[in-house]
């Protein structure tokens, strides 16, 4: 049986969500928001055989809770909130043995605001509440998870021992590799991988431009402080994109690292629930039956222009004329010469200059350039032609690891289209 259980209307939310108090040891919460998942035992079953790089002593004291929240609209679809209520009553049943499990079920969220921005915030505050109502403003940690995932068996410990070493680092992005092993076929293992690749070349062109923000930003695998989680401002509650709008906020402040020798393992299935991200993608590419497509290379390469002038943009004029074509549009839409002359203004040196135009020309706006430079000029192509094309042409070493951090998987899938990739 969990620690704790209850089905609450979300009218009927008070200060906690959780009756019993925390353990004294507590420093550790992993978080699970959860909709019309059928298995979320699985993911319990992971986080429990992960428990095993744990000290026994560390079991015994209680330093790790898991807060499992199932959330739901209001009219919801009769169906969906069937599937809600088996996952509740299932874990309400489950065996828990040495994981200190929390199980809430929220009903009721508004339509405008529900979604899983919403459950992550919900849960999330809750951990911060639980954690520094003990008194350590930065020690505690909590861990996003989803009910589709699983976990590698050092999860546990590897992100405690991280996060002990490294005390400057605020939140840390875990490695993922997708399971291929939920696909329903081979067509499906594919489009997984392709989609993996995608999200592989899109930090890895980053890094390869020298951006510092260039880090995976994915809702199931991060770990951040509870102190500085309140102090910068609590989870955002959009209905997608809100891993990437929060984690960002601390690319900024230049306390994210990335956390590699730790695995979280994606469901593969698609999804319609969301507008983007994992399940979004393998559906759009099975439905399509075309190959998945990324932003094409030539659109970082001209970006480049940007990204190495920066030191110039400060000692001299600004002039447009001397970036590639996309570059250039982009930035008059933006009033770029105005941009530059502000950041120079309260800028005291070069380095807070650079400081100040990467807090500008930030991921969001990365974003709004690559849709521009797609939409414009440079079209979308298939991903594995365009790791081919970056690698031969621009010299990235997209295939070392240590660029991109490759899952074997997807390694495995590069190797497995060579033909393809010489063509």
């Amino acid at each position: 049986m969990p620690a704790s259980y209850a089905k609450i209307s979300f009218d009927d939310i008070l200060d906690r969500l959780i009756d019993i108090d925390p353990s004294h040891d507590l420093d550790c919460i992993v978080i699970i928001p959860a909709y019309a998942e059928e298995d979320v035992l699985t993911t319990l079953d992971s986080l429990q055989f992960s428990l095993a790089s744990w000290s026994k002593e560390d079991v015994r004291s209680s330093r790790l809770e898991v807060i499992l929240l199932i959330n739901q609209s209001e009219g919801v679809d009769p169906d969906m909130a069937s599937i809600n209520e088996r996952s509740f009553q299932s874990a309400i049943g489950y065996d828990s043995r040495d994981l200190c499990l929390h199980v809430i079920y929220i009903y009721d969220c508004p339509q405008k605001k529900a979604g899983v921005g919403l459950a992550r915030r919900l849960a999330m505050d809750e951990a911060a509440k639980r954690l520094l109502s003990l008194g350590r403003n930065h020690d505690g940690l909590i861990v996003n998870l989803d009910a589709d995932c699983t976990v590698s068996s050092n999860y546990l410990a590897g992100i405690r021992s991280f996060m002990d070493d490294q005390d400057q680092v605020d939140l840390a992005n875990i490695h993922i590799e997708h399971d291929l092993s939920t696909a329903l076929n081979d067509k499906a293992k594919d489009a997984i991988l392709d989609y993996e690749l995608h999200l592989r070349y899109f930090i890895g062109m980053q890094r390869w431009l020298g951006l510092p923000y260039a880090c995976q930003t994915i809702g199931s695998a991060f770990v951040v402080r509870a102190g500085v989680y309140v102090q910068m401002g609590r989870m955002n509650t959009r209905k997608a994109g809100e891993d990437f709008y929060y984690i960002h906020k601390f690319t900024k402040k230049g306390t994210v690292a990335d956390l590699n020798n730790v695995i979280v393992y994606p469901s593969s299935r698609s999804s319609f629930r969301v507008h983007f991200g994992t399940g979004k993608a393998v559906a759009d590419i099975l439905s399509n039956d075309m190959p998945y497509k990324t932003y094409h290379p030539q659109s970082f390469y001209d970006l480049s222009a940007l990204v190495n002038d920066v030191d110039r943009l400060y000692q001299e004029e600004t002039n447009l004329d001397r970036y590639p074509d996309a570059v250039a549009t982009y930035l008059k839409g933006q009033d770029f010469e105005t941009v530059i002359v502000k950041l120079k203004s309260n800028a005291r040196s070069l380095r807070t200059f650079r400081k100040a135009f990467f807090q500008w020309f930030d991921a969001f706006r990365l974003m709004k350039y690559l849709h521009e430079a797609r939409d414009s000029t440079f079209s979308s192509v298939a991903v594995l032609r365009a790791i081919k094309q970056s690698v031969k042409e621009l010299e990235v070493p997209f295939a070392t690891d240590k660029v991109i951090m490759l899952s074997r998987l997807a390694q495995k899938h590069i190797d497995d289209n060579y033909n393809q990739l010489q063509e």
